[in-house]
């Protein structure tokens, strides 16, 4: 039996904001059931637009012809907003990243942590923490929106701090912007 692959990318305009997901559909010959995981997921907003946000996770993750299905991934993009933990996620990158991934998905929602406190309890440099943290490709799901600068300060964030501010906002949590 060999297994076929394709790549969808779909828009949804959510409660959270314009939400891009990019999953993969893998079917095997002589059987009708596909499973879909999703690979990758971020916001659009004014700074990058739907096509640049498929664009940045599809050259992240190695994907190749990306085809336009919103129908196929709405059933998907619903149960990241309902049962976020029941979504079917693929996680693609380095062994240390994958690591710090699964870290951020511990984070309860709600509440936040920071980079220093991830990194001791991985035992890591804070820049490694960052820079894992920073290629993160399924931002809500491994929510990297709830680990904060060590002084209680919102920083960067992949898809815009506006982005950021308004998740944490969603969850309930305060949250200020360092200058």
């Amino acid at each position: 039996m060999s297994q076929n692959n394709n790549n969808y990318a779909a828009g949804f305009d959510t409660p959270l904001g314009r939400m891009i997901l990019l999953a993969e559909d893998i079917s095997i010959d002589n059987k009708k059931a596909t499973s879909i995981q999703l690979i990758g997921l971020g916001f659009a907003s004014i700074k990058m637009n739907d096509e640049a946000v498929i664009a940045d996770l599809s050259r992240q993750l190695g994907c190749q012809n990306v085809l336009s299905n919103p129908e196929k991934l709405r059933p998907l993009a619903a149960q990241i907003l309902d049962q976020p933990h029941k979504v079917p996620v693929s996680l693609r990158g380095t062994d240390f990243q994958k690591k710090v991934w699964r870290s951020l998905m511990e984070i309860p929602k709600g509440t936040t942590t920071t980079y220093g406190k991830i990194s001791d309890n991985l035992q890591s440099a804070p820049r490694a923490v960052g820079a894992a943290v920073r290629k993160n490709p399924v931002s809500l799901l491994a929510p990297c929106h709830r680990v904060i600068g060590s002084t209680g300060h919102l920083h960067g964030y992949r898809w815009g701090l506006d982005i950021k501010k308004s998740l944490l906002a969603a969850e309930g949590v305060p949250v200020s912007v360092a200058l």
